[in-house]
């Protein structure tokens, strides 16, 4: 700015200027290609059906769509209802497309998982057995479509529902 003559530079502008001294900007040599910042990471985001007011994750195992079947689906509402919860209460979720990403983002103090092997989540018990882990009750059973053919398999979820559950 010293090299212009001030003069020349107030016949273009009608307000008061002020010159103010510049800093020296350290630019990349040729050498050193600029650095760019990476953009930060999206979350992960869990897509789930429910409001999950109580904190009851019910996780299913469906490899062909993103969610359930109509008939497993009405199954599934009959069980909740069963125990006293509502669609609200809960977060239904499909293990094969959240796998256990879905820890990080939703709140469990109980676990359902229908269809999915314990060894998923590095567990060893057999199904139909309540367990501690995360900071949650666990109950594995068998997927929806079975329990939907096996009475039997129906009655055993139902006991176990009902030790996870004792006040309904």
């Amino acid at each position: 700015m010293d090299s212009l003559n001030e003069t020349g530079i107030r016949l273009f502008f009608d307000e008061e200027l002020f010159i103010l001294k510049e800093k020296a900007m350290n630019l990349p040599s040729e050498s050193q290609p600029p650095v760019v910042a990476e953009p930060e990471a999206e979350p992960y985001s869990i897509a789930f059906k429910g409001s999950n007011r109580k904190g009851v994750v019910v996780l299913y195992e469906n490899t062909s769509e993103e969610s359930l079947d109509a008939s497993e689906e009405t199954l599934l509402l009959n069980i909740l209802k069963a125990v006293g919860l509502s669609l609200e209460d809960v977060a239904i979720i499909n293990h094969h497309t959240a796998k256990q990403k879905w820890q990080d983002n939703i709140t469990a103090s109980k676990v359902i998982a229908f269809g999915i092997a314990p060894a998923s989540y590095n567990l060893s018990c057999n199904e139909y057995t309540i367990i501690n882990h995360s900071n949650a009750q666990w109950l594995f059973s068998h997927s929806l479509a079975q329990l939907a053919d096996e009475k039997p398999l129906k009655a055993k979820l139902w006991g176990k529902l009902q030790e996870l559950f004792p006040d309904k």
